[in-house]
């Protein structure tokens, strides 16, 4: 796969623990390249430590633009490619049959 995605990181499960597994998808072949999905400039740095983040993608839309505070700024000094999510529209899909979340 090209991009495997952390989509929301688990607050019982340390970032470090999740990105070192996800790390080793890329060592192993499985994915090309890894990504964080709202989170802090913190949290990237945190996983830097660990593994090249490739992608970050953060909640943009007219209710909110916390990301171009500080997020988007330390995404292009660190070559990390953003990009935007209106979170707002998920909420507006069909849950699909049989979901568990």
């Amino acid at each position: 796969m090209d991009l495997y995605q952390l989509h929301r990181v688990d607050p019982l499960v340390p970032l470090a623990e999740t990105w070192g597994a996800m790390a080793e998808t890329v060592a192993a072949g499985k994915a090309r390249h890894i990504g964080l999905s709202e989170v802090t400039v913190a949290d990237i740095r945190q996983a830097q430590r660990i593994h090249p983040v490739t992608s970050v993608q953060s909640e943009l839309s007219l209710w909110t633009r916390d990301a171009l505070a500080e997020v988007l700024p330390y995404c292009r000094e660190q070559d990390v490619e953003p990009s935007a999510a209106d979170l707002a529209e998920l909420d507006a899909l069909p849950e699909p049959q049989g979901a568990r979340y």
